[in-house]
């Protein structure tokens, strides 16, 4: 009898989080130079079909995988309970991101689990409150090392 071992292969197209890689920031998030965001996303997408197409391989994306998991209630609440903590964001602003992650829709919120979340783009007084506390920041980001990232959380949530 002969095993047909299909191969699975998991990938992340680029999306907000190469669109916010800057000159200055580039080098932090250990890249050698800012990409052109829509040429990547290219790339990826002829890659991927390549992939399936001329290898078989089954590809998952991160992000789907990621959205399944925040439509989920107890998936999101798993997820945002790893990463929204006042150790992560700060005690006074916890909640409030809290309550504005858990109100997006599920693309809109992996969207920023995985690219992040400048200042100006928090609402109300959230986004005045985070401009006082992180003065000359202009951005923050719930990723963090691979330790607890959202792909981790999110293979964490899907085996236990």
């Amino acid at each position: 009898m002969a095993f047909i071992q299909k191969q699975v292969s998991y990938g992340h197209r680029p999306g907000l989080e190469m669109q916010r890689l800057t000159p200055s920031n580039r080098q932090k998030l250990l890249f050698d130079d800012v990409i052109w965001t829509r040429k990547a996303r290219q790339d990826h997408d002829a890659f991927v079909d390549l992939m399936r197409e001329e290898a078989g391989v089954k590809v998952m994306r991160v992000h789907e995988l990621l959205e399944e998991v925040v439509a989920d209630p107890e998936g999101k609440a798993y997820i945002l309970d790893r990463k929204i903590t006042a150790n992560e964001v700060g005690v006074g602003v916890a909640p409030e991101l809290r309550a504005w992650l858990d109100s997006l829709e599920p693309a809109k919120l992996v969207a920023h689990l995985i690219g992040g979340v400048t200042i100006a783009e928090l609402p109300g007084e959230l986004g005045a409150f985070a401009q006082k506390a992180w003065s000359g920041a202009n951005s923050w980001s719930p990723r963090c090392p691979t330790s607890c990232s959202p792909a981790t959380a999110l293979a964490e949530y899907t085996a236990g």
